[in-house]
């Protein structure tokens, strides 16, 4: 008897105008409250976010501009599922992206589309990435092999640069001086020249002695993106960054109470690191062209060629008899084009 008598009760109170009234109200808050869609590119084809199945984490530019991290490692490092290694506590020690428990190689860097996985290890260094130049990035937890091959089955971290606004000038100028003969410029600078036609560039130096000897780091980097952007054309992009880097290799820390050492005038090591002769470095470019059409309002057409070359330097040096060792480059040059 009470069920009878509570739907009864509950079919009287929506018959009331009242009760019409609010359900109204509930809806126009509803549209009043409704998100845009976050279009999610890192899938390589554009998804809705809600339409990807894989976990999805999204950092915009504000994201980046508000918080406190030095780096893109320090960025995503604080991202859960995502594990930052670096291989050693120097200036130019690397920095590998772990997602799920899996190792750096079987994670897909891209910027911009480019793969900047080394071909030589299967890994990407995203030390040398700044992160004034970056607009979006897009992390994408899960295998993504069938679109990017082996290196995506534990995610694929797209990173998109910044481009020009219309109607918008941007300029910022930063600097910075620390312990240890640290310091920092950072110089980045969009703007569209005509109506259809701009540039964003950026430009980074970076450079320390570091807090323990032969830990030291040279690091300049810069990029440029070029954008024709008509309302009745195409949508043409020309993306290029260049980056250069060297650094010490100290090796570990010695024990306590290590003495320095030295033979014929040549330091081998001291009290900080086990090795003052180590060294190494890196220059990588890249270059993109890519093309967005719509010629028919459902057929849509996209073109990208691409051009890197990664070179890294090492230098391994040791002190038995005479002063010998090995430096060796390695090379890799990498052309594609997708359509």
């Amino acid at each position: 008897m009470l069920k009878y008598i509570s739907i009864i009760a509950l079919s009287a109170m929506a018959m009331l105008p009242g009760a019409a009234w609010s359900a109204g109200e509930d809806q126009d808050k509803k549209d009043f409250y409704t998100l845009d869609q976050i279009i999610v590119s890192a899938t390589k084809t554009e998804e809705r976010r809600g339409d990807v199945s894989n976990s999805v984490i999204m950092i915009d530019r504000d994201d980046i501009a508000g918080s406190t991290a030095k780096s893109l490692g320090d960025m995503l490092g604080n991202e859960a599922g995502i594990d930052l290694r670096t291989r050693g506590d120097y200036g130019g020690a690397s920095e590998e992206l772990h997602i799920r428990g899996m190792g750096a190689d079987g994670t897909q860097v891209l910027v911009n589309g480019i793969a900047v996985n080394s071909p030589s290890l299967g890994s990407a260094d995203i030390s040398g990435i700044s992160l004034n130049s970056i607009e979006k990035i897009e992390v994408v937890k899960g295998s993504g092999s069938l679109l990017y091959g082996t290196n995506a089955m534990a995610g694929t971290v797209n990173i998109i640069t910044k481009r020009p606004e219309k109607d918008a000038k941007d300029l910022e100028v930063s600097a910075g001086y620390g312990s240890n003969g640290t310091y920092e410029i950072a110089l980045e600078q969009g703007m569209f020249l005509t109506d259809d036609i701009g540039y964003y560039i950026t430009a980074n130096r970076n450079e320390t002695d570091g807090f323990r000897s032969n830990s030291y780091l040279d690091h300049r980097d810069a990029s440029i993106k070029v954008v024709y952007d008509s309302a009745n054309g195409p949508d043409i992009s020309l993306y290029g960054d260049y980056m250069d880097r060297d650094y010490g290799s100290p090796g570990v820390r010695p024990p306590d109470g290590t003495q320095d050492f030295a033979i014929n005038g040549v330091s081998l090591y001291d009290s900080e690191s086990s090795n003052l002769l180590n060294a190494g470095g890196a220059k990588d470019r890249h270059l993109m062209l890519e093309v967005n059409e719509s010629p028919l309002e459902w057929l849509k057409l996209n073109i990208k060629g691409n051009y890197t070359e990664m070179e890294s330097y090492n230098k391994n040096m040791y002190y038995f008899l005479m002063l010998s060792g090995s430096k060796t480059w390695v090379t890799n040059e990498i052309r594609g084009l997708e359509g």
